[in-house]
C-alpha cells in the first residue's frame, strides 16, 4: 500500500487545484486531511464553504464568548485563524480552502475521509506553556515574516511550497522558536504519522492520499520510514494537558489583543506597497 503525501499552502489557490486534480485522477480509496474532528465539524457546518466559514469568525464574538466562560485555548485559535484569515485575503483565497477541497472533491469520488491531526485544544494548551518570548514572537511576528518570505521568494508567494524554500523556512523556525515549533509542527508531524500508519495498517491494499499544510511533509514522511523501521512514537506525552497560570493567560489575553488591533491597523501585514 502506498501513501502519498501532498504539501499544500494554505491560502495558496495553487494548491486548492492541485488537491482536486490529484482526486480526480488518482481515485484513492482514502482521503486523510490535517484536521481534527471539531474544525471538521465547523467546516462541515457551513457546508465546508471556507468562505462562509471565515464570515463567522470575529473578534468580537471570540471576546463575548470568553468572558462568557469559553475555553482559552479555543479563543487562542481563533485568534489565529483570524491572523490567516487577514493573510488569506491578501492573497486572495480563504484559509481552509484547500482542507475543504479535499473533503468535497473526495466526497464526490466516492474516496472515504480521514482526520488525522491532533485536537486542536490540545495543541493550544500545549502552545500555551512555551516561553513567552516565543509566543510574543508568533503573534507579533506571524505577518511580517510571511511578507519577508514573499519578498525574498521575488513576490512569488506560491515559490514558497518548492521544497528547497520551505526547508529553509522550517529550519529557521526551528531555530528561532524551537518549543513553538516542537508544539505546532514536530508534535503534529508524529501524531499525524502515527495516524496514517495505523490507517494503513487498518486497510491494508487501500491506497491513501494525504492533504496536509506543506511544513509538514517532510516531517511525516520521515517520521513515517521511522515507525516502518520500528520507531515507536510515545504519543500518549504529546497529548497531555496540564493547567495554564491565570496570571500567563490574562498576559496571553493582552499580547492577542494587541496583536489583533496591529493587524487590523495594518502594521504587521504591510497592506500597501
Amino acid at each position: 500500500m502506498v501513501i502519498r503525501i501532498i504539501g499544500t499552502g494554505h491560502i495558496l489557490s495553487r494548491s486548492v487545484e492541485e488537491v482536486r486534480t490529484a482526486i480526480s485522477e488518482e481515485m484513492p480509496d482514502l482521503v486523510a486531511v490535517e484536521l481534527d474532528l471539531k474544525r471538521f465539524r465547523a467546516l462541515e457546518d457551513v457546508g465546508f464553504d471556507p468562505k462562509s466559514y471565515q464570515r463567522r469568525v470575529s473578534f468580537k464574538d471570540l471576546i463575548v464568548s470568553l468572558v462568557g466562560g469559553g475555553s482559552f485555548p479555543v479563543f487562542l485559535e481563533g485568534v489565529l485563524a483570524l491572523i490567516q484569515k487577514e493573510l488569506g485575503e491578501k492573497y486572495g483565497i480563504y484559509p481552509g480552502s484547500d482542507m475543504c477541497a479535499a473533503i468535497v472533491s473526495a466526497k464526490n469520488s466516492g474516496s472515504r475521509i480521514a482526520l488525522i491531526d491532533r485536537d486542536i485544544e490540545i495543541t493550544m494548551n500545549r502552545l500555551m506553556r512555551v516561553p513567552l518570548r516565543e509566543i510574543v514572537h508568533l503573534l507579533l511576528s506571524r505577518g511580517d515574516d510571511l511578507e519577508l518570505v514573499s519578498r525574498l521568494l521575488n513576490s512569488n508567494i506560491e515559490g514558497i511550497l518548492e521544497k528547497e524554500n520551505l526547508d529553509i523556512i522550517m529550519d529557521r523556525l526551528k531555530k528561532e522558536i524551537p518549543n513553538t515549533y516542537k508544539v505546532l509542527v514536530d508534535e503534529r508531524d508524529r501524531y499525524m504519522a502515527h495516524t496514517l500508519h495505523r490507517i494503513q495498517k487498518e486497510n491494508p491494499g487501500a491506497k491513501i492520499l494525504a492533504v496536509v499544510g506543506a511544513g509538514h511533509k517532510r516531517g511525516i514522511s520521515e517520521y513515517l520510514e521511522r515507525i516502518e523501521k520500528g520507531y515507536g512514537a510515545d504519543i500518549q506525552k504529546i497529548l497531555e494537558i496540564r493547567p495554564v497560570s491565570s496570571v500567563r493567560i490574562l498576559f496571553l489575553v493582552f499580547m492577542v489583543f494587541v496583536t489583533f488591533i496591529l493587524i487590523k491597523s495594518g502594521f504587521l501585514l504591510m497592506r500597501k506597497k
